[in-house]
């Protein structure tokens, strides 16, 4: 696996989400989207592999976030979570409506729409009370921000 380029990586990763689609499933989204964002961010291991828990911290974090990271007295694995800004719930949605995928169409989608946050459990659970735990805000379209969650909360993120 070390051998094979990030660009393969990328377009591996691509084509099954290509085969998900055709087959109208999104059980598996979750691994192969993120893998994804790993390799065409250049999160990887020295092996060449995804390395998710490189995102914590180095896509857009919360000023309450970055306080728990910077603080080495404090274990950060239990306070804060590293989350899609859109929900992956509402990407595999907006995935499932394109009508005649190809793994180009996906890498320009998920270019524009897929993102990662780094923010607290406590902003999370504020997300799961208004319901926008893998939901966007109600009247949600595409030419809204993606972060619109954040906005109906008052959350600032920032890379």
């Amino acid at each position: 696996m070390s051998g094979i380029k990030l660009e393969t990586q990328i377009e591996i990763e691509l084509k099954h989400i290509l085969i998900e689609l055709e087959y109208g499933r999104t059980n598996h989204f979750r691994h192969f989207i993120d893998q994804y964002f790993c390799y065409k961010q250049g999160y990887v291991t020295k092996n060449n592999k995804a390395s998710w828990s490189e995102i914590v911290g180095n896509e857009f974090t919360s000023a309450a976030a970055r306080k728990v990271l910077d603080d080495p007295n404090r274990s950060n694995k239990e306070l804060i979570d590293k989350e899609h800004v859109v929900p992956l719930k509402v990407l595999e949605e907006m995935l499932l409506k394109i009508n005649n995928p190809t793994t180009k169409i996906i890498d320009d989608f998920l270019s524009q729409w897929l993102l990662f946050a780094t923010i607290t459990k406590e902003e999370d659970n504020l997300l799961t009370k208004n319901g926008l735990k893998s939901a966007m805000p109600q009247g949600f379209n595409e030419s809204d921000s993606k972060f619109s969650r954040y906005d109906f909360i008052n959350l600032t993120v920032k890379k």
